[in-house]
């Protein structure tokens, strides 16, 4: 989407105040870095800057202009009583450029991916940690920490190094990490219990959308979760047969 004409940019304020008149507390802004093209429309350029979540500059991600348009979002916001908020989903190259979209009369909350994307690394861990809570700070706005989304491989799985069991006693020290950290923490679903990415959904079960070149880790991450008791149904994304959790995911929740 370009809202670069009156016309839409008014038609996505209808949007926004329609929900926000039933009641909504605010919003989660998918691939908030995405709403303006760089003036020209020019070509996208070398193919390392494909990647979708990636941190080369392209054309169609992170443009200047997108933050005209959160701050008359934030306009609109504070019209409605309570605090109503939008956080944003923005895949920045930096901290600093993250930190942008959360200024003052901007957005409220952006979702951290540096500290999403850290190696299991003590140093790194405090290295990111650091900066991310005084860039920030600068903006005078809350950290966000987040481990894991539907984009991704679950931390689980990212951090086991082929060791399942590995990857569980890492996941849980790495959330009561995040849990204990100042500002917002946010939880994927089947984070709490600890799951990792499910790799048996055969490719005639995955439910997304079958153009985009991540379907398979979506669909690996977000995964049905895993009953609770013996014979409850799963809860999850699917109820077709052959596309339910793994033996060892279902059984993290037991």
């Amino acid at each position: 989407m370009v809202p670069a004409g009156p016309a839409r940019r008014n038609g996505v304020a209808a949007v926004l105040r329609f929900w926000l008149d039933l009641g909504a507390d605010g919003f989660r802004v998918d691939v908030a870095h995405g709403l303006v093209k760089a003036p020209g429309l020019p070509d996208l350029g070398r193919h390392e800057q494909l990647g979708l979540l990636g941190e080369q500059l392209v054309p169609y991600f992170d443009q200047d202009g997108v933050h005209e348009i959160y701050r008359s979002w934030r306009s609109l916001l504070e019209e409605y009583p309570g605090q109503r908020i939008a956080v944003a989903e923005a895949w920045a190259k930096s901290l600093d450029r993250t930190a942008r979209y959360v200024r003052a009369d901007e957005l409220h909350q952006a979702f951290n991916f540096k500290f999403l994307n850290a190696p299991w690394d003590a140093g790194r861990l405090r290295e990111l940690i650091t900066a991310s809570l005084a860039t920030m700070r600068a903006v005078d706005a809350p950290t966000t920490w987040t481990l894991s989304n539907h984009d991704v491989v679950r931390h689980a799985s990212r951090y086991a190094d082929g060791d399942p069991a590995r990857g569980l006693r890492r996941a849980r020290a790495a959330a009561l990490l995040m849990l204990a950290l100042p500002g917002s923490a946010y939880l994927y679903q089947g984070e709490e219990l600890g799951l990792p990415e499910v790799t048996d959904i055969p490719d005639d079960m995955r439910r997304d959308d079958p153009s985009w070149s991540c379907t398979a880790a979506r669909s690996a991450s977000a995964g049905p979760i895993p009953p609770s008791a013996p014979g409850a149904p799963s809860s999850g994304s699917t109820s077709r047969p052959g596309c339910s959790p793994s033996a060892a995911t279902a059984s993290t929740a037991h």
